[in-house]
């Protein structure tokens, strides 16, 4: 069972709620402002979340973190073109019992 920090929890929320569309978090696009971080602190989360396999770097470069991935699709084009099927993903509690399901 994965277990997220409070500040790993409040990140992945908010990646999932401006991140619906899409499987990919562009770095420059995440406003930490609006969830009370400073800008060390979103490295580090985001280095925890992709450490426990939650994002993956999908970058051209890791020093700059381009981008980062979701492990398993949010987006419904996606899910369903990997799967055949959509699972309303809108949580961190359903983001990771979908982790989990399919470890």
């Amino acid at each position: 069972m994965i277990k997220l920090t409070d500040k790993e929890n409040k990140l992945l929320q908010y990646l999932i709620d401006n991140n619906q569309d899409s499987m990919c978090v562009e770095y420059s696009e995440i406003k930490p402002e609006q969830i009370n971080f400073d800008i060390n602190t979103l490295k580090g989360v985001l280095g925890s979340l992709v450490k426990k396999q939650l994002l993956y770097f999908s970058g051209d470069n890791e020093q700059y973190y381009d981008n980062f991935s979701f492990t398993k699709p949010i987006s419904e084009e996606v899910q369903i073109m990997e799967t055949g099927k959509y699972i309303p993903i809108k949580t961190t509690d359903k983001y990771l019992s979908i982790i989990e399901e399919r470890a």
